[in-house]
């Protein structure tokens, strides 16, 4: 009998009849809600992968490509109810890209062309060039609500002045489409690829606002412990030695740096600058936003097995300039740093 009626309610939840699930509305609110907290993912990084093709500025021929959308999890729970359907609605935010002129969209689904995530506890994720591009082609994004945007760091200018007048229009920019913003991310170690975000519930963001290499360039021991710890991605042909390796992220370390001077350069603008001047409006909304470092942060099984199986017991730091993943407390905190007593009773190797 039971088994009928579900049949029955399934149906017409596919069907569109949404007011009736018999065996959902019946139970208590208290499970209800309790239901609807577990059926949502814990918070993600919703990656927006788009570029613009522009031959010449403001002509109808520019055109947007957008990566295909990942199907989301929480269709399922679209179909089973009013209610369910209504919370889900509740919880996400549509985000969509918006232009004043006509535009050429290169895209193989409607659904492609905009992203949901939850507002309060999401993370946007997109390319900063595609940004900038974005605004300078007089587009925009609607990201009043948003609270959490991590942009991947995908630029390299000649030389300083360009740099810091692209930062200051950013800075600018983000000031007005984001009255919400609290964190901003900056994704460094070329950002994420299009091939890493088959699976972007298992990423995570790395904090390296304080550094990422902290470590005693002349401990033998150290060294030769650190080189355990590391493992190759399969597909590279020739594998870094440890010293490459950490001359990198000693590069890198000095990029973190450099992206807090040019903060606080922004912040103090004086007149003789040669970009734009922030105005009070500005300011006051930076005074309590910083831009933040990261890394991104994986699962070691990740690239094993589609879904992810998550088998493995300690995360690991994927480092895509040299293709090798290296692991980190649970926490996400280097493994060769010391966790305290948490380390001897969690089991957490020294």
């Amino acid at each position: 009998m039971a088994d009928n009626i579900l049949a029955k309610a399934c149906s017409n939840a596919v069907s569109g009849t949404l007011d009736e699930f018999p065996l959902f509305s019946s139970l208590p609110v208290e499970i209800q809600c309790r239901i609807f907290k577990e059926a949502f993912p814990d918070p993600e990084i919703v990656y927006w992968d788009f570029g613009l093709g522009v031959e010449h500025r403001g002509e109808e021929g520019a055109s947007i490509f957008f990566a295909k959308n990942k199907r989301h999890a929480l269709l399922s729970f679209l179909l089973a109810c009013k209610n369910s359907h209504a919370e889900v609605f509740r919880n996400y935010e549509k985000i969509e890209i918006n232009f004043p002129t006509p535009m050429k969209f290169q895209s193989c689904n409607q659904s492609d062309r905009y992203r949901y995530l939850r507002k309060a506890v999401d993370t946007l994720s997109v390319s900063f060039l595609s940004f900038i591009s974005l605004d300078m082609e007089g587009g925009s994004m609607t990201l009043n609500n948003i609270t959490h945007l991590a942009l991947n760091v995908d630029f390299d200018y000649p030389w300083d002045g360009v740099y810091m007048r692209v930062l200051a229009k950013f800075y600018i920019s983000i000031s007005i489409h984001c009255p919400a913003l609290n964190t901003l991310y900056f994704i460094y170690d070329y950002g994420a690829g299009r091939g890493d975000w088959c699976t972007p519930e298992y990423h995570q963001l790395f904090d390296v606002s304080e550094g990422c290499v902290d470590l005693d360039w002349d401990f033998p021991r150290l060294k030769q412990s650190l080189n355990e710890q590391f493992r190759y991605s399969s597909n590279r042909r020739q594998n870094p030695d440890l010293h490459t390796v950490l001359e990198d992220l000693k590069d890198m370390d000095r990029e973190f740096k450099q992206l807090s001077k040019n903060f606080d350069r922004f912040i103090n603008t004086t007149e003789n600058d040669m970009w734009d001047k922030p105005g009070k409006e500005t300011l006051e909304y930076w005074e309590n936003i910083r831009p933040t470092p990261v890394l991104m942060l994986r699962c070691q099984d990740h690239f094993q097995a589609s879904p992810c199986s998550c088998k493995s017991e300690y995360p690991e730091l994927y480092l895509r300039q040299n293709g090798i993943y290296l692991r980190v407390h649970k926490d996400r905190t280097p493994l060769h740093m010391y966790a305290g007593l948490r380390q001897i009773f969690d089991g957490e190797p020294w």
